[in-house]
């Protein structure tokens, strides 16, 4: 599965722009509550792709250094990850914007909101710490090409001694020849598969820096949303 497949299959592909969000096209006055729908539906669909992701991502992880670990194994862990990366930033943007219009939400719907925000925020602290064990054990792991130095000498005649010896000698060269050439072949391969590596590792590195940041921004939403609850809190108990 390509990085467009998995991109296709995510929560949010093929929407338009603020698509869920309480200012996003379609909505209209009166049907906040359609519109509250449409927005916990959407965040709680990506709270469960993440969770399916990092599960799978995990399962895949197990074969890194093993027989079953080659270069199929990790772009299908790269594309896994650049979806979920992709799944992240939109969830984010929808609590965001959402968050800024809680006014038009009713006590249990933003309630309700709050524990998505919070499972959300749950899901991604679960991916990060995976996709962080994800690199560190590509970084220890580096893929390395089969080698393959069989000789192979042709069948003795037990007539023809001189022939014979003259056979192997000529047959020993080749082999030498072509394992020299070989081991350059494999040495050229390894290089490429080592700056590969370097290009995967730095890529992981950066998706991880940015889901750290979108975390902390996160973080920042759930404490200015609980300072506002707070502050409606004690303006209800002063008018009581």
């Amino acid at each position: 599965m390509s990085r467009g497949d998995f991109a296709a299959n995510s929560t949010f592909a093929n929407q338009p722009p603020g698509y869920g969000t309480l200012g996003g096209q379609g909505y209209l006055p009166g049907r906040g509550r359609s519109t509250f729908n449409t927005i916990s539906q959407n965040i709680s669909s990506a709270i469960a792709e993440i969770n399916r992701n990092v599960t799978s991502l995990n399962r895949l992880s197990k074969q890194l250094g093993t027989t079953r670990d080659g270069t199929d194994l990790r772009v299908k862990l790269r594309d896994m990850q650049q979806s979920t990366n992709a799944t992240i930033n939109e969830t984010t943007r929808l609590v965001r914007e959402s968050s800024s219009s809680l006014d038009g939400f009713e006590k249990a719907e933003k309630l309700r909101f709050d524990k998505l925000k919070s499972d959300f925020m749950t899901a991604v602290k679960s991916y990060s710490t995976s996709q962080t064990k994800i690199a560190e054990k590509e970084r220890a792991t580096p893929l390395s090409s089969k080698r393959n130095y069989e000789v192979t000498h042709r069948g003795e005649d037990p007539y023809l001694a001189e022939e014979k010896q003259r056979l192997v000698e000529e047959e020993d060269r080749r082999q030498k020849l072509d394992n020299l050439k070989m081991q350059q072949q494999q040495l050229d391969e390894d290089t490429e598969l080592i700056e590969e590596r370097s290009r995967q590792i730095h890529a992981i590195e950066a998706d991880i820096i940015n889901v750290n940041e979108i975390f902390k921004d996160l973080a920042v939403i759930v404490q200015e949303q609980g300072e506002v609850i707070g502050t409606f809190s004690r303006h209800l108990l002063l008018k009581k």
